[in-house]
């Protein structure tokens, strides 16, 4: 398997395990998982073209996948992203509670990204519109 489909394939595990453990009120679990998916995130980054990888996750089945992509898509793809975190919005719920959170952040441009810096994952502003 080519490395950054394992990455994308471990990003994807991440990101549903965070949601099932935030159902279940696990916090420390679900912290964990989304430390990892952020970890998974910045290894894909680091290959050329990363966003044509992540672009197919926005039609994933699962709303956590749709929404996180996007938010990582956000300052790439914004019209893409916003469309999708609008929909993902109307669900019932913390997912769609966290959709609508996302893009007030963007909106205010107080939405962080994770990125490595000294080995460690850190977040930092980001727009590029």
């Amino acid at each position: 398997m080519d490395p950054i489909n394992t990455y994308i394939d471990q990003f994807i595990e991440a990101t549903i395990s965070n949601q099932r453990a935030r159902l279940s009120c696990d916090a420390e679990a679900a912290n964990q998982y989304f430390t990892d998916a952020d970890r998974y995130i910045c290894e894909i980054k680091r290959f050329p073209d990363w966003t044509a990888s992540i672009l197919p996750l926005l039609k994933h089945e699962n709303i956590a996948v749709r929404i996180r992509a996007a938010s990582i898509l956000l300052p790439f793809t914004p019209i893409r992203a916003r469309i999708i975190l609008l929909k993902c919005g109307f669900a019932p719920g913390e997912d769609g509670f966290e959709a609508q959170m996302i893009l007030k952040a963007w909106d205010a441009g107080s939405l962080e990204f994770p990125a490595f810096e000294n080995g460690s994952v850190v977040y930092k502003s980001q727009r590029n519109e």
